[in-house]
């Protein structure tokens, strides 16, 4: 067994001074296995960084075997190589066809083990920072923390498993000036988000159609984002500003695996338009005034929409929600696939004090679908993100001064995503 992957111009090691349980594990992406990684230059020098993420060379999709490297070589690295010259945007530093020898144990893998013959490396430059979820959840609000063990390791430690004491603290922490930094902040990193998908969407015709917090980095220095993954990733053009979804036909009533997702992208920030059509009695979790299948521009806007509502709700749903404070994916999946949940997010559920204007821009991007929501003289949805920029730089600079005004009809009557958010925050 070789713990080395020798690449084009550089070795690499897996760095095990790093992550919880210091093995070099950082994540579990859609198609991949991400480690902390060391590279070396094959004639000798200093050891730098990088992010290693190991890709099934083959997939199983509708019972059809699918080589994954090839796709890769051909779209994705192609995708990357156009979007190169954004530094807001990861770069890919090298692909490894062939890892030799190389053997990883990895218990998160079927087989239990990462080797060259059912994997290849696609080698990332690695950001030092958090993912924005992590920055929401554990820099910001201070929701999750890092244990030392005895043995070495770490240990992750949710709110719901701090003490009295604790919970007290950073219950009293979530205060009027506290809140309003957050939302300059978040504000901030937004408008910084919609400056890099108008680079990818509007002058390089690319959809990400993954976008979520933990593809979107922020440096630890400077605080900068890097938007990361383009696994999903299509190009489209001018002319033809669609894509189609490659999924085949899921039953909802089966649960979610690695080749047979319900949606493309990722459940709980994907447009509806992106889920499959229902196979067998399962039903479609959404209304369908649309073209199933058919994205664009407005889908990632939609997920953009999920990401900056999830980062103004971050609190309250980690500290009401043990179920979001472990598990997110479950928590979307057992709440949120429905219309009255799912579309129409408001801010109804989190402080008053965020600015009302922001509650109007997080409904406008996740607007219930309707038959002609493509249509660009349709002006009840975003089709551009400089448009969305707009709204966005309004509510900044109008912020200081206009505080989330109460609506008592709707606190009464507690309809659409307030009902259903109070229903399971509360279970």
């Amino acid at each position: 067994m070789k713990n080395e992957i020798i690449g084009n111009r550089y070795k690499y090691i897996i760095d095990t001074s790093y992550g919880i349980n210091k093995d070099g594990f950082i994540a579990i992406g859609t198609e991949s296995i991400v480690y902390k990684g060391l590279k070396t230059r094959l004639d000798g020098g200093l050891q730098f960084s990088c992010v290693l993420k190991f890709k099934p060379k083959n997939v199983l999709v509708d019972g059809k075997v699918v080589n994954r490297l090839e796709i890769f070589k051909n779209e994705e690295w192609k995708i990357f190589e156009e979007l190169r010259e954004c530094r807001s945007i990861v770069k890919i530093e090298d692909v490894i066809d062939d890892l030799g020898d190389f053997s990883l144990p990895c218990d998160k893998v079927a087989g239990g083990v990462i080797n060259g013959d059912s994997y290849f490396c696609v080698v990332e430059e690695f950001i030092d920072g958090w993912s924005l979820e992590e920055f929401c959840r554990e820099e910001y609000w201070k929701l999750r923390k890092i244990v030392p063990l005895d043995n070495g390791l770490n240990d992750i430690v949710n709110y719901h498993e701090f003490s009295s004491d604790e919970k007290t603290e950073i219950n009293f922490s979530y205060n009027y000036d506290n809140i309003l930094k957050y939302q300059d902040q978040i504000l901030h990193f937004m408008i910084d988000l919609c400056e890099i998908m108008e680079f990818a969407t509007e002058q390089k015709n690319i959809l990400h159609l993954d976008i979520k917090p933990e593809n979107i980095m922020v440096t630890r220095y400077g605080k900068e984002l890097v938007l990361i993954d383009f696994g999903r990733a299509k190009k489209v053009t001018k002319a033809n500003r669609f894509v189609r979804s490659p999924l085949s036909d899921v039953n909802y009533n089966d649960s979610e695996t690695v080749d047979r997702m319900y949606q493309y992208g990722t459940l709980g920030y994907a447009a509806p338009e992106c889920y499959s059509k229902a196979t067998g009695d399962s039903k479609f979790p959404f209304t369908v005034n649309f073209e199933q299948g058919k994205m664009s521009v407005e889908s990632d806007i939609f997920s953009f929409g999920a990401t900056f509502w999830e980062c103004l709700n971050i609190f309250e749903l980690v500290t009401k929600s043990k179920l979001f404070s472990d598990d997110i994916h479950e928590f979307y999946r057992s709440n949120f696939l429905n219309d009255d949940v799912y579309c129409d997010r408001d801010l109804s559920c989190t402080s008053a004090y965020y600015h009302k204007k922001l509650e109007a821009i997080i409904k406008k991007c996740t607007r219930r679908r309707s038959r002609n929501y493509c249509d660009l003289d349709n002006k009840d949805y975003y089709h551009s993100y400089k448009d969305l920029k707009k709204d966005l730089e309004d509510a900044r600079d109008s912020a200081p001064t206009i505080v989330k005004e109460e609506n008592p009809p709707v606190k009464m009557l507690l309809t659409g995503v307030e009902a259903c958010f109070r229903c399971f925050l509360s279970s």
